[in-house]
């Protein structure tokens, strides 16, 4: 059993992480070998996204189309190129995937390797008549995507968020990515930092995961398996892909369109992302 005082009384993610799985790790650990979600764990973080972070996919779905610049045809007034294909990699729910759809005028493929999570997807999407025809989704790994999409010509974007760190080989996931984009197409990363503020990392477990240990051992199991910015870096060096940019701290918040409002509506579930996200985009020549 998790107990929460001990947990809350750590001093750095590698002693909760000791706490609850029994190793101190010093570098990245992987604690989940099947790199996926199932199960009630699909179900809670489902039930998570729906009931408190809805407002943040809309906030992730904006970041991406300012930073990447994926626009509809008729914003503000000037002419863009078509969007083509957006894929999402680890779609889960497919709650951004939603999102996307409905921040863009893309064509959305969502694509996760756990089952139970893409039965969730299409169940959200029902109802949703006016989005049904622009997503889809299908079943399959990252590793393999070359195969899942080859029937697809148009795949100017990739968005990928939190979903290197659930990962055993994230590298070969960068390689797969960006091998299946087209030229000129762009690949949105945002994910978690394991050198993050502990007490900021702490913090975010949030209320509502602590009503369910399970989710507060995947959280901190999860955190253990993310990468420093200076990891994240190294793959690409290592696989000669150059980076656009990269942000993080305060640069990494939410990015808006000039006189866009802001949201004024309260999440139970912070998401600190000035402190514990990055994000990066990739232009492929």
């Amino acid at each position: 059993m998790i107990n929460k005082t001990e947990i809350e009384r750590t001093n750095s993610l590698s002693e909760a992480t000791e706490k609850i799985f029994g190793v101190y790790p010093y570098e990245r650990v992987c604690f989940f070998p099947g790199e996926t979600m199932s199960g009630e764990i699909a179900q809670e973080y489902d039930t998570l996204g729906k009931k408190f972070r809805q407002e943040t996919y809309r906030k992730i779905a904006r970041d991406f189309r300012v930073r990447t610049k994926c626009y509809s045809s008729n914003h503000e007034g000037r002419s863009w190129p078509n969007v083509g294909t957006i894929v999402e990699v680890g779609c889960g729910s497919g709650l951004l995937s939603i999102a996307l759809a409905e921040e863009t005028n893309g064509s959305i493929l969502g694509i996760d390797i756990s089952e139970d999570m893409l039965n969730l997807a299409k169940e959200n999407l029902k109802g949703k008549d006016d989005l049904v025809k622009k997503i889809k989704f299908r079943r399959g790994s990252v590793y393999d995507l070359q195969t899942l999409v080859h029937d697809i010509k148009d795949i100017n974007y990739i968005v990928c968020r939190n979903v290197l760190h659930r990962l055993k080989d994230p590298s070969n996931a960068i390689v797969q990515m960006y091998s299946v984009l087209n030229s000129k197409g762009k690949m949105y990363i945002r994910d978690l930092r394991r050198d993050a503020n502990w007490e900021t990392i702490k913090k975010r477990i949030g209320e509502q995961r602590w009503k369910n240990p399970e989710l507060v051992k995947d959280y901190i199991g999860a955190m253990a398996q993310t990468l420093t910015l200076k990891e994240f870096v190294k793959l690409f060096e290592m696989n000669q892909i150059p980076f656009d940019n990269i942000w993080a701290g305060q640069e990494a918040r939410y990015l808006l369109e000039k006189n866009s409002p802001r949201s004024n509506s309260q999440e139970e579930i912070k998401e600190f992302e000035e402190e514990m996200d990055f994000v990066c985009v990739v232009s492929k020549e």
